[in-house]
């Protein structure tokens, strides 16, 4: 199984700061089993799991917009985020 380089990332940081999973959890103020499972990769976090244990380990958490895609469906090519029905 392949881990998310962002989840490496956070262990990794955890390790560097010489912080147990349950440390972590009780900073992060969220369960030890939620660390163990983000960082095996049993369960994928959710967003607000990762902003939590982000910000307790003191990493800036940023997103990247993707490119302008453009989807081809029957009866045309509309942009992403248009609906098929044409609004926005």
């Amino acid at each position: 199984m392949t881990l998310d380089p962002l989840v490496l990332a956070l262990a990794r940081r955890r390790t560097q700061l010489g912080l147990t999973q349950q440390q972590l959890a009780d900073k992060a103020g969220i369960c030890q089993s939620q660390i163990s499972e983000t960082e095996t990769g049993t369960h994928p976090p959710t967003l607000r799991t990762l902003r939590k244990v982000a910000d307790a380990l003191d990493i800036e958490l940023s997103a990247t917009p993707k490119p302008h895609v453009r989807v081809s469906q029957p009866g045309g090519i509309w942009p992403a985020e248009t609906t098929k029905d044409g609004t926005e």
